[in-house]
């Protein structure tokens, strides 16, 4: 009796020590990872952003700039076979416009649509204070990137969404370590 008593509660000490060690690692690659990126203090003092990008959609290279202001809006143009189209993005409503999809004005995103894009306003990377943001972030484990050692992260949003936009988000993190 005094053996299974014993075995319980090491294992039970064992599983509790192991989420602590990934909890305490996960800290430790989001530190090194958003001072890397140039730290918390200098992502907060970002008010407005301009990206730009192209995505490789099958072979075609699709020209992307996104206008941000922190907390507020968010536009995103791209241009496929000279035709231009947009997305915007407000605190509480959006719009799209496609040509290509057939569209000859812009229509209204849907409510569901605005609220679960709502994360992308924030331009502070989603690792910066994500606890206070109510996001939760799960060791996965490590991957091989290009020859490069990494660890990949699972973010979670407040919201359930995981973060998977290939333009500009994530949804694992690889991170170098060293």
């Amino acid at each position: 009796m005094k053996n299974i008593r014993f075995s319980v509660m090491a294992a039970a000490m064992l599983f509790t020590g192991t989420f602590a060690a990934q909890a305490q690692n996960v800290d430790e690659i989001i530190q090194k990872h958003v001072t890397a990126i140039g730290g918390a203090d200098n992502w907060k003092k970002i008010n407005s952003m301009k990206t730009t990008a192209a995505i490789n959609a099958g072979g075609m290279e699709i020209p992307v700039t996104i206008f941000s202001v922190n907390g507020k809006a968010e536009r995103v143009d791209f241009t496929v076979n000279g035709i231009t189209g947009y997305v915007i993005l407000t605190t509480n409503a959006g719009w799209s416009y496609s040509p290509l999809q057939g569209q000859t004005k812009p229509e209204p995103m849907t409510a569901e649509e605005v609220k679960e894009s709502q994360d992308q306003l924030d331009l502070a990377h989603e690792l910066v204070d994500y606890k206070a943001k109510g996001n939760t972030v799960t060791y996965i484990g490590k991957d091989d990137v290009e020859g490069t050692e990494c660890y990949k992260l699972k973010v979670v949003c407040k919201s359930g969404k995981e973060k998977n936009d290939v333009h500009r988000r994530f949804q694992l993190l690889q991170y170098p370590h060293g």
